[in-house]
């Protein structure tokens, strides 16, 4: 599959360990509630993190993402 055909936005998340912001890229589709695998890049602590998916005045769906402890 071509990256036009699976088109991937940046998902926020803080790290519960050392609150270190992050990002990292999912599938533009991910829907609200969905589980993923995040690592921090500042301490390299893996959590899990759920994408919260929150429409915005411009249309768009910010995507963050709640890490787990």
């Amino acid at each position: 599959m071509t990256p036009a055909m699976n088109p991937t936005r940046q998902m926020n998340w803080t790290c519960p360990k050392c609150l270190v912001r992050n990002t990292r890229s999912i599938p533009q589709d991910t829907e609200h509630g969905r589980l993923l695998a995040v690592r921090c890049i500042s301490c390299g602590a893996e959590h899990l993190a759920t994408a919260i998916v929150r429409p915005q005045p411009s249309g768009e769906h910010a995507i963050y993402g709640v890490a787990w402890v």
